[in-house]
């Protein structure tokens, strides 16, 4: 229950210890970065900011509850989040690892460049076909949520401070990256970097494929 702000406090401990945890949103952050500079990791962390409200508000409204219980769907979910980092995987990793000075261009959604739509796309994505992130919230939230109250008056201030936890995690590990992207773009750091990160990504969506609930 949110009776006071102790609750909050509670909440907010709990959300920063799993934003701040790393894992594939992160990891992507970071790429996007390094790759393709800071103003698109921005656009990124808005693409898993809609991802991750969205599963919020499917979990309040009970929604994810069924998602978890149904073995079919659960595995449907888990499936397109695993394959979906392969593929991010295997693509970083063929990456040339050259440079794309796009914050002093002007981004448009034509043309086969990488764009704004891309990479928010691609966070979007990533964050919502993750089942564990679905599963943290259907586990958290109703702990939180006074049901003899309306429940966007329970929910948005649960999703507010989400938000908030989920945009500073990702803004950090993407601002660390930034001030590093100079020196991981250099030609004999840059190759070493993408299969890396690349590598980092099949292991992940890898192991979400083989794990269990």
């Amino acid at each position: 229950m949110l009776a006071d702000l102790s609750s909050y406090f509670v909440f907010l401990t709990l959300v920063l210890a799993v934003t701040f945890s790393p894992g594939p949103a992160i990891l992507l952050a970071v790429y996007n970065s390094v790759t393709y500079g800071f103003r698109m990791a921005c656009v990124g962390v808005l693409g898993n900011l809609t991802a991750m409200m969205l599963m919020a508000t499917v979990s309040g409204l009970g929604l994810g509850a069924i998602i978890l219980a149904s073995a079919t769907l659960f595995t449907v979910v888990k499936w397109i989040g695993g394959v979906y980092l392969i593929y991010l995987g295997v693509k970083a990793w063929c990456h040339r690892g050259r440079a794309h000075h796009v914050e002093e261009e002007l981004v448009t959604l034509k043309g086969r460049s990488t764009t704004a739509w891309m990479i928010w796309r691609q966070a979007f994505m990533t964050g919502i076909s993750n089942p564990k992130a679905l599963a943290f919230y259907v586990a958290l939230f109703p702990q939180f949520i006074d049901h003899s109250r309306p429940l966007w008056q329970e929910m948005l201030p649960l999703m507010g401070i989400f938000a908030f936890a989920s945009v500073s995690a990702l803004m950090m590990y993407a601002g660390l990256a930034r001030h590093a992207r100079r020196w991981l773009q250099k030609p004999r750091v840059a190759a070493g970097f993408q299969k890396m990160m690349g590598s980092m990504f099949v292991a992940i969506g890898g192991a979400m494929l083989v794990t269990s609930r």
